[in-house]
């Protein structure tokens, strides 16, 4: 459990990080960059307003597109965070050149800073939706998806206070507010802490939840998005109040440079503006549950509101009161916090609804609509700011040459009309617009889930997917790159190498009554994924976690696939995994791969249709060895504590566990005549030689023999005469028998049936232990 929440809190530190990183730039180029080309340029606001305008709605146009593109991405690293490293590199490095200073020809300044602009908007886009279409695969429950959308909206807000408090007396003490150099050096310190910081998080954050999404066409997308009627409510009613927001925060320069002639106040009232903004989302978790999101959204945008009256009285009748526009602007960045938080928590159960209503899921393409939403926003924001501006005397000039703006008589009263009167209009607005139109609370939403998880059940059975489709790319890559190299001895790579050969013999037959899906990543190491089996048209009895062997040096998952569908076929729900081999991972990281496996299976009971009450634990060779290690241990805290190992499951719901042709005890195993084999598997496996093991101290630990509690479930044992590890059963056995443990033993007669022979489901033996197995299932079950 505590390794558990070490690897959250990494993950959603770095998730945390990365939302101060992208912040950072997109609110110095939102708060900044209209300020640097009217000021230090000199350029139109007018003529800026609605060039960024028609910018945004193109960047808003393609928004879509590039949701599509990462919804069909599909690489070693996941889906996510290559768009994370190349859109962030890309973006940066445009992010500096659009505050290069180009000569004084009118004309080309326009075309470059306009061109600059709609290029950055553009990459940001790149990063900016895999970054939010992630949520849902961080988490997988309505509880963790709002905190980390308040963890990384009270983050943003962290970047958006260094911007604006660090900007401001940056300018003022080294350069002015209308310095070139000021603003490109400042670009530059932004890039470089942005650049990092994402790099960062696509290192440690992982993609740990998967819901299957269709791949989607260019042109399905918009009609994609016109069915899904809750996406147009969140698109319709987030633009009106992120375009309030944006007004004010855009224009914000132009008011304490302009009329209340202090540019640092800046830093004062965006200072405000973190606090209120972080603030709130800090208590939207607890808000949520105490009144829901409905009430939360009515209320955050009639703070807004009031505070947004007070501010224009403040500042019209008392603008030296600091006080007064402290408390007024409190107010009404608290309501964003809330408002911000609420609408990224209504885009998760957004993609549930269109999953439902559509058939597909397409996080990346709802998630693109925040950005559009945002980007819209901001458009519009931009051309009302221009034409406000210019109302207020704001026009082109030659900063070289020309005195600074001179505002008109009415100047600072238009200003201030637009940073605080029209935002109310878009908030009443938006208000209403959700009022009417967005349906996804209470009973209706308990309504929308219950149908999905419903229609989920009902596609689980129909699924009829191909090995080929499934194939395992990590994996397959891992080994044409060389990203685990074979450190195997010679006698283990024989014994696979002929293992190989018999399994090639023939095409595993497949059960028609089972169900399967391959390659479930479980956790975050290259070879923890599983394949996944499931009766057709019922319920899963229990559920059966099963380990393949090999030595604990090879071996893979695939090679059980016809028995792991034999199993299922009985009417269990099969979880077959791979895990780090040694010697790259020695003990116990085998059995903290199957506890964590576990815990993926805990996490996923709804999606699955399963039932943890009912578990089972199985394997063959070094993976019943994995599988009754784990079992033990699950009753054996001293374990637990030895290895740090951690799960949130325990023994109660394990009802039985199914051991075929294993290895249970390190020791008689060193003494066997197999030695040269054996000592090459206990090298691999402890990371000690046969020597250093036998006079280890902790060699007790090795062996889940020397454990066997008496509250374990009764345990089915599998071996063959001609098997090398016979005896290990029978050792087993006796220390059941001691310990007062139930069981029940198949040995299969035939000389050909050696090792593992359960697995060729051709012969006898196999069928009569496939028979024995069912009959103990049936058993131990009841």
């Amino acid at each position: 459990m505590k390794a558990k929440t070490k690897r959250n809190l990494i993950e959603r530190g770095s998730f945390a990080l990365g939302a101060i990183g992208k912040d950072l730039i997109s609110n110095f180029v939102g708060m900044f960059y209209l300020f640097f080309l009217t000021a230090a340029i000199g350029l139109s606001p007018l003529v800026l307003g609605f060039a960024f305008f028609f910018a945004k709605i193109w960047d808003g146009i393609n928004d879509p597109i590039v949701g599509a593109l990462v919804d069909n991405t599909r690489t070693r690293f996941g889906k996510y965070r290559p768009w994370l490293v190349f859109g962030s590199l890309v973006n940066g490095i445009i992010m500096i050149l659009m505050f290069l200073d180009v000569g004084n020809e009118m004309v080309a300044k326009y075309v470059y800073y306009i061109a600059m602009y709609i290029l950055w908007d553009m990459t940001f886009t790149m990063m900016d939706i895999p970054y939010w279409a992630m949520i849902p695969s961080l988490a997988n429950s309505d509880k963790e998806r709002n905190e980390i959308s308040t963890i990384a909206r009270i983050f943003t807000g962290v970047g958006t206070l260094i911007v604006v408090t660090f900007t401001p007396f940056f300018l003022e003490r080294f350069f002015s507010n209308d310095s070139k150099e000021g603003y490109l050096i400042s670009s530059a310190i932004f890039t470089s802490l942005y650049v990092v910081m994402m790099c960062i998080m696509a290192i440690f954050i992982r993609e740990r939840y998967h819901v299957p999404s269709e791949k989607i066409k260019a042109k399905e997308i918009f009609p994609t998005l016109i069915k899904n009627d809750q996406l147009r409510s969140v698109l319709i009613f987030g633009i009106l109040n992120f375009t309030a927001m944006v007004i004010t925060s855009v224009i914000a320069p132009y008011l304490f440079t302009y009329v209340m002639g202090d540019f640092t106040l800046i830093s004062l009232f965006s200072v405000i503006l973190g606090a209120g903004y972080g603030g709130s989302m800090l208590l939207f978790p607890w808000l949520s549950k105490k009144l829901g999101r409905r009430k939360i959204f009515v209320f955050s945008s009639i703070l807004s509101i009031v505070g947004y009256l007070l501010l224009f009285l403040s500042s019209s009748f008392i603008p030296e009161s600091r006080a007064s526009l402290s408390i007024a602007a409190l107010l009404t960045f608290s309501g964003f916090g809330l408002i911000a938080v609420n609408v990224t928590a209504m885009l998760a159960d957004v993609v549930d609804y269109g999953e439902l209503v559509i058939g597909n899921r397409t996080e990346s393409l709802v998630y693109a609509m925040q950005s559009f939403t945002y980007k819209f926003a901001s458009a519009l924001a931009a051309m009302i700011t221009g034409v406000g501006l210019r109302i207020a005397g704001l026009t082109e000039r030659d900063p070289e040459t020309d005195i600074d703006f001179v505002l008109s008589a009415e100047g600072g009263t238009v200003i201030r009309v637009v940073m605080f009167l029209v935002p109310v209009l878009f908030l009443l607005s938006g208000l209403f617009v959700y009022l009417k139109t967005y349906r996804l609370n209470g009973k209706y939403k308990e309504e929308i889930l219950s149908k999905l998880n419903e229609k989920r059940r009902e596609s689980m059975s129909d699924l009829s997917i191909q090995d080929k489709q499934f194939e395992n790319t990590d994996l397959k890559a891992s080994a044409d790159n060389g990203a685990l190299p074979d450190l195997r001895p010679l006698s283990i790579k024989i014994l696979d190498f002929l293992d190989k050969i018999n399994n090639n013999k023939r095409t595993p037959f497949l059960s028609p009554e089972v169900c399967f899906e391959y390659d479930i990543r479980y956790g975050d190491k290259i070879l923890e994924t599983g394949d996944v089996f499931y009766p057709k048209n019922q319920i899963p009895k229990g559920v059966i976690l099963n380990i393949h062997g090999g030595g604990f040096l090879s071996g893979d998952k695939k090679g059980l696939r016809e028995f792991c569908s034999r199993l299922s076929a009985f009417g269990y729900f099969v979880f077959s995994i791979n895990y780090t081999l040694a010697p790259h991972k020695t003990h116990p990281e085998p059995i903290k791969a199957a506890l964590l496996a576990l815990d993926y299976l805990h996490e996923n009971q709804d999606k699955y249709n399963i039932d943890m009450s009912n578990l089972y634990l199985t394997g063959d060779s070094a993976g019943a060895y994995i599988a009754l290690y784990t079992a033990v241990s699950l009753y054996t805290p001293h374990i637990f504590e030895k290895y740090n190992l951690s799960s949130v499951v325990n023994g109660k719901g394990l009802k039985g566990i199914m051991l075929y042709c294993g290895i249970y005890d390190f020791e008689s195993a060193s003494k066997s005549l197999l030695n040269i084999i054996f000592r090459d598997i206990i090298r691999g496996y402890t990371g000690l030689s046969r020597k250093e093991y036998l006079h280890s101290e902790d060699k007790k630990f090795y062996s889940p023999i020397n454990y066997i509690p008496p509250s374990l479930p009764k345990v089915f044992i599998a071996s063959s005469k001609s098997d090398p590890l016979r005896k290990q059963g029978t050792a087993l056995i006796e220390e059941l028998k001691k310990t007062g443990v139930d069981y029940s033993f198949f040995l299969a007669k035939k000389i050909s049936s050696g090792h593992d022979f359960h697995l060729n489901t051709m012969s006898q033996d196999s069928l009569a232990c496939l028979e024995k197995t069912r009959e103990y299932l049936e058993e131990v079950i009841n």
